[in-house]
């Protein structure tokens, strides 16, 4: 396993890769905390902590996106490049190498989604002291708690896409075709149809998973949802991995 999760951390210490990812994440929740301050309507909600955090939390489906198109491209791209044959030379066990790389890019998620948060809350003290906004109420137990229930909200968020991604394009052996096609059904075909239905948003996998980030009313019942829908698919991809035969 430590074999496996260094050989991980190789491929995504690069500093270009970092560097696109650690925007790609931390832009738009840091964008979405800086314009709740652009309104004097909403000033009023951002007395308190959980106000504040609301700029991250809408973040939490772009993070989702982006976690599920870096485990999908992972995975996938070690069938596109035909690597899966030499990293199963040297770690034979399938079912740890799957489980290896999943620990490694969610770690990674982990932190970016740290940063984001942390950097969220400077630009919002700066844009409180310029509005002229009291944030005393930022700095007690229940702030730092509503902190801690986001951060974990949006990592489990982007591990459920995350896993949903490496599950899917372990199966299709394709980044371009599971990123595609997993990001059309999500954002589009999800979105028409709980306007057309709206009760159905309710069971759909990537409305669960997203409404996760957000916390709040209904968070058990998106959590089993979710939990059903990546635990059969990866389960699924697993089962693919260990009998398929790589070596033609």
């Amino acid at each position: 396993m430590i074999g496996i999760i260094r050989g991980e951390i190789q491929k995504i210490r690069r500093p270009i890769y970092l560097l696109l990812l650690s925007v790609a994440v931390i832009a738009p929740t840091v964008l979405f905390t800086y314009l709740l301050f652009l309104k004097k309507e909403t000033r009023a909600d951002l007395v308190t902590m959980s106000g504040v955090l609301g700029g991250v939390k809408l973040g939490g489906l772009f993070i989702g996106i982006i976690s599920l198109s870096i485990f999908a491209s992972n995975f996938a791209q070690e069938y596109t490049f035909g690597t899966i044959k030499n990293i199963l030379t040297r770690h034979p066990n399938r079912l740890t190498l799957f489980i290896g790389k999943l620990m490694t890019q969610g770690f990674l998620m982990g932190v970016l989604i740290f940063f984001a948060i942390f950097l969220s809350l400077i630009v919002a003290f700066l844009r409180a002291h310029q509005v002229g906004l009291s944030t005393h109420k930022w700095m007690t137990f229940s702030a730092f708690g509503s902190i801690f229930q986001v951060f974990g909200n949006l990592w489990l968020t982007a591990l459920y896409f995350g896993v949903l991604g490496a599950s899917l394009g372990t199966i299709l052996k394709s980044p371009i075709i599971t990123i595609s096609a997993t990001t059309i059904w999500i954002v589009v075909l999800e979105t028409v149809l709980t306007g057309l239905l709206p009760k159905i948003g309710n069971y759909l996998p990537g409305q669960s998973i997203s409404s996760i980030s957000q916390g709040g009313h209904g968070y058990l019942r998106e959590l089993i949802v979710a939990t059903a829908y990546v635990g059969v698919i990866s389960f699924s991809a697993v089962t693919i991995f260990q009998r398929r035969d790589i070596t033609g």
